[in-house]
């Protein structure tokens, strides 16, 4: 069993541990004392079967020093596989005006989305399994095609090792 606790914990929407209003420079190490309190309560109960999975999201929402993946790290002894979060939305300003929204995106190929992330991972643990957990590529008229996106992406999953993607 793979439990991907408090998945995304670098996006404020999610702030884990926190309220909204709390969520800051201090959400790291409460991040961690979570995650790690949480796998010592499984380890305390012997429970063996589980593999840990520490999964931020590509983008750091608000995308400041503090908020790297990488300061909410809980360490190797509490993570057994790196995860990774991230979409290709590709949203105009149009496109947001009309679903409310306040963010845009431009059409990003699998690798400019993922690699960030990739090497910031590998920079901490070269050896762990990484998985893809969350993507998908918007299909839109106008849009280069979604069946290429997909293509180059399986070719970036098997140059770089990943264990695994979830559509």
């Amino acid at each position: 069993l793979m439990i991907r606790f408090a998945h995304e914990m670098n996006i404020s929407r999610y702030h884990f541990g926190t309220d909204k209003d709390n969520f800051g420079p201090q959400s790291p190490e409460i991040f961690i004392k979570m995650f790690r309190y949480i796998v010592n309560m499984f380890k305390e109960q012997q429970v063996n079967n589980v593999l840990w999975v520490f999964c931020p999201n590509v983008n750091s929402i608000p995308n400041e020093l503090w908020n790297a993946a990488k300061n909410y790290y809980p360490g190797d002894k509490y993570v057994d596989i790196f995860g990774m979060d991230g979409y290709n939305w590709n949203i105009n300003r149009e496109l947001a005006a009309s679903k409310n929204q306040s963010w845009t995106s431009s059409w990003q190929t699998f690798e400019q989305i993922f690699q960030p992330l990739y090497q910031e991972l590998r920079s901490i643990n070269p050896d762990k399994p990484i998985i893809v957990f969350e993507t998908a590529s918007v299909n839109r008229t106008g849009d280069p095609k979604k069946s290429l996106w997909i293509q180059e992406a399986l070719t970036i999953c098997k140059k770089w090792g990943i264990k695994g993607i979830v559509w």
